[in-house]
């Protein structure tokens, strides 16, 4: 089997940092920040800003800067990513005033100038939920009551199809973050609404 690109995109508090960097680590690949390391000097004017062109025009240039890079590296190992052009694309489209087809038609476009042909992970949660979660687990951490890896990401909610093994598995929250969450309320909620959407996406015959 050929050298996998994997793209986790995703808001936020979505969990998808620590879900690469979890791949990255069972499959011995590459992991790429969405930022190359010679444009991290620029992320906090980057935060600064309020102008939206402005930070769509410097992710497409971290894009485009990955895109090169990993197709330097492919041929020798599989690349994980946290963020490509996917995030950047349906995001700033948005918030330009442009709908999300508007975001998929553009990136068919310009399919030639980067990777596309390879798996795309996706981790699907509900914006609103993962921001209230990524707050309590917070919280919930700094007081060491939860253990993130172990209750969080050992265990999923739904029927998913494994897109390394390509079997259907069910795999089920376990009662154990009820035990370690102080609000039994919160637990519950986080129980019962946290999915994980895996899809997968064959390579692309040319």
């Amino acid at each position: 089997m050929s050298n996998l690109f994997i793209s986790f995109e995703g808001v936020d508090g979505s969990g998808k940092t620590t879900l690469a960097n979890m791949v990255t680590e069972s499959l011995g690949y590459k992991y790429m920040s969405s930022v190359p390391e010679l444009l991290n000097p620029l992320l906090p004017e980057m935060s600064k800003t309020k102008s939206p062109l402005v930070t769509f025009n410097f992710f497409s240039l971290c894009n485009q800067l990955r895109s090169i890079e990993i197709k330097k590296l492919i041929s020798e190992n599989g690349i994980v990513i946290d963020r490509y052009i996917f995030s950047t694309y349906s995001y700033h489209r948005l918030v330009l005033g442009e709908d999300v087809d508007a975001s998929i038609r553009l990136i068919k476009n310009i399919k030639h100038k980067y990777l596309m042909d390879k798996i795309v992970t996706v981790a699907n949660i509900t914006v609103d939920l993962s921001r209230i979660k990524a707050i309590k687990l917070n919280e919930y951490r700094d007081l060491g009551k939860i253990n993130l890896l172990t209750i969080e990401y050992d265990s999923r909610t739904e029927y998913s199809k494994n897109p390394f093994t390509g079997k259907v598995e069910k795999k089920l929250i376990s009662d154990q973050i009820v035990k370690e969450f102080p609000d039994y309320e919160t637990a519950k909620m986080y129980r019962d609404e946290l999915e994980f959407c895996w899809k997968t996406y064959s390579e692309n015959e040319h």
